[in-house]
């Protein structure tokens, strides 16, 4: 009998033992599933915040081209954009056909702005396409005043002869200087 109680006991600590194994590794073999799902997670969001963050950058970069592009339509406040905005105007004319002379300008107050006078000389259809290319110049503009006068004494029914005349333009999109 004491052999028996003796297998009996060494059995039941056995069983014991392994139950307490079984179910202590069923516990960290839980853990283990619920780390690894949570890791899951973790990389599912980390690879969709890389694909999202490769797509803000291309956007990004598509946007700063895009800047590019629309820098040339703005200009600063400074003498430098100044220049060449009477440069570009003086240019337009050229391609009008019509002669423009410039006239000292001013910066707005607020430095927003600029205002220019140009004189210009030319044929109806130079003075005319003049005023269309300035009217579509990629700057926002303003033709503040516009004067047209036919040189001479010849003030037949059609536009002949030479014009003369001046166009005062503020040029609007301006863009501040940062410091």
């Amino acid at each position: 009998m004491r052999r028996s109680l003796i297998i009996l006991v060494v059995l039941f600590i056995t069983v014991c033992v392994g139950a307490g194994a079984i179910w202590f590794g069923y516990g960290y073999l839980l853990a283990l599933k619920e780390d690894k799902i949570r890791l899951a997670k973790e990389v599912t969001q980390m690879n969709y915040r890389i694909e999202r963050l490769k797509s803000l950058k291309s956007t990004y970069d598509r946007a700063l081209a895009e800047q590019e592009k629309l820098n040339s339509y703005f200009l600063r406040a400074n003498e430098e954009d100044w220049i060449r905005f009477a440069t570009e105007m003086v240019e337009i004319a050229r391609l009008s056909g019509a002669s423009v002379e410039t006239s000292i300008g001013e910066l707005s107050k607020d430095a927003k702005s600029f205002t220019e006078e140009f004189k210009y000389t030319g044929t109806w259809d130079e003075v005319y396409r003049l005023l269309r290319l300035v009217e579509t110049y990629p700057a926002r503009m303003r033709v503040i005043s516009f004067t047209a006068g036919l040189e001479g004494s010849a003030r037949d029914a059609k536009p002949t002869g030479t014009w003369r005349g001046s166009i005062v333009v503020e040029a609007a999109s301006v863009r501040s200087v940062k410091p």
